[in-house]
């Protein structure tokens, strides 16, 4: 063991130090040492719903982040890309992506036990966050359930994201696999008014974009397609995730689980990519088509089958649901957006797809690979995630003509 203690001829210079050897039990005659392993992680089958984990890191987004994130999840929508036209919006500069508060509010750093991403539920993006901001993130506990074979826990996060005007920004909930067995403990419905929680934050940046409906029709809209309730989407694009971006990103989040980086431990085919990461792919691929995006909510997101780096994900967006804005300005979809692997997308145009895929509330991999077994064989193992969103966009320009 080494105790550091302030060396004799520097006692006025109290920056110097010397490392000084006791007595102890990795120190040995025979000239050896045994090392140990220092544990950073949470033990997390001591946690019970209420308990909150405080992530001591603070990450301060630079220009570099931003525009690594937007090389790797292609962004199109101005409020993202263009300074000028957030400035306009009242905003002090381009917006960081959704999906990139999203994944710095729920990469889980000091929570390594983890065995696997289960889902995302209700992220809101509160606030707006800039680059040059500087966050710090903390996750709640708020329910515990094991599996049927009584080996696996399943835990329940708020994940909130705090910037240095202590703004939450982001917050979401997330469900994350344990492979060991934890005393079951739900979501506590029967507390006292009391003891309730207090109400969410409102959406301060989706109620500034609503109110700037009169400049965004001065500064004209570039949606170019209309949508319709039932209308499914093929979007072109098709594109992995590197080994390389996946670890340099999950280094750039502080995420410390070891099957991101670990070859070693895990093969080189054993690594997996981050839930945030396969959320902004999939979404990604939509961005083009849905363009353009103003505001976006996430529902939920079911992560249903492996998705490692290097394959390839295209993604396919279902509308469920049309809803203009009454000053005809803006509009709102509800749309399911489904990442696929290994599939191209030539063989997707023309192929029918069961309806249940895209309305069924509550899907898991067992009903989705039930579905594709009876429905559409060709999707067997190969659904990625099921991402279920409310988007805000600009609505398309309708022309009229005076006869």
């Amino acid at each position: 063991m080494l105790r550091l203690g302030r060396s004799l001829g520097q006692r006025r210079r109290l920056s110097f130090y010397t490392a000084e050897y006791v007595e102890g039990d990795t120190t040995h005659k025979s000239g050896r040492v045994l090392g140990r392993v220092l544990e950073h992680a949470v033990n997390v089958k001591r946690l019970r719903p209420g308990d909150t984990i405080r992530i001591p890191y603070e990450v301060t987004v630079g220009y570099g982040l931003r525009d690594f994130w937007q090389a790797a999840f292609s962004t199109h929508d101005r409020i993202n890309t263009s300074t000028p036209f957030a400035r306009s919006l009242g905003l002090q500069d381009q917006v960081l992506p959704f999906s990139l508060m999203l994944f710095l509010s729920s990469s889980m750093s000091h929570v390594e036990a983890a065995m696997t991403q289960v889902a995302y539920r209700n992220a809101r993006y509160l606030w707006p966050g800039f680059a040059g901001d500087t966050f710090t993130k903390a996750f709640e506990i708020k329910g515990i359930r094991n599996t049927s074979d009584k080996e696996r826990s399943t835990y329940d996060f708020t994940c909130r994201l705090v910037n240095q005007r202590g703004k939450v920004c982001m917050e979401c909930d997330r469900t994350t696999m344990f492979p060991f067995f934890a005393p079951p403990s739900p979501r506590d419905s029967t507390a006292t008014p009391e003891e309730q929680p207090p109400p969410k934050p409102a959406d301060r940046l989706r109620d500034h974009v609503v109110k700037q409906s009169e400049k965004l029709a001065e500064l004209g809209g570039q949606t170019l397609r209309r949508f319709s309730a039932g209308q499914l989407i093929i979007h072109t694009p098709a594109r992995p995730i590197s080994r390389t971006q996946s670890m340099e990103l999950s280094s750039l989040a502080r995420l410390t689980h070891s099957r991101h980086f670990d070859t070693v431990k895990h093969g080189e085919d054993g690594l997996a990519i981050p839930a945030g990461l396969i959320v902004a792919l999939a979404t990604s691929l939509s961005a083009r088509d849905l363009h353009e995006v103003l505001h976006e909510e996430l529902m939920y997101a079911n992560f249903i089958n492996p998705f490692r780096p290097g394959d390839a994900m295209t993604s396919i967006t279902y509308v469920q649901r049309v809803e203009q804005h009454p000053n005809g300005v803006l509009e709102k979809l509800r749309v399911r957006t489904i990442g696929i692997k290994d599939i191209l997308t030539d063989d997707l145009t023309g192929m029918p797809l069961p309806l249940e895929l895209f309305v069924d509330e509550g899907l898991r991999t067992k009903g989705v690979e039930q579905i594709c077994r009876e429905s559409c064989p060709e999707l067997c193992g190969k659904i990625v995630v099921l991402a279920e969103r409310e988007v805000i966009r600009q609505a398309p320009k309708t022309d009229v003509f005076l006869l």
